[in-house]
């Protein structure tokens, strides 16, 4: 699965690519999967905790989300929901 990383709550454009912004993380099994497809943010629940944050916080009826429990995300609105998960002591990778 490669390295486990932590994004923190700073609001920045490609994330992913800011090595600032990303850190490593001493947890070895992310809560969740990452992956940027553009415009688009994919988030994977990996976890049981990463799956109740996604049902109670999301939602599978939040807007267009044809690959539940995958959640499709505007990249605008990736930051405030990746701090969200920080905020819950949980991991994206």
């Amino acid at each position: 699965m490669g390295n486990t990383h932590r994004i923190t709550g700073r609001k920045a454009d490609g994330l992913e690519s800011r090595p600032d912004v990303i850190q490593k993380s001493r947890k070895t099994t992310p809560d969740f999967s990452f992956r940027d497809e553009g415009s688009l943010v994919l988030l994977t629940p990996l976890s049981p905790s990463a799956h109740e944050f996604v049902e109670e916080r999301i939602g599978s009826e939040n807007g267009y989300q044809p690959m539940w429990p995958t959640v499709v995300i505007e990249r605008r609105y990736f930051d405030d929901i990746a701090e969200g998960i920080l905020a819950e002591n949980m991991v994206i990778a």
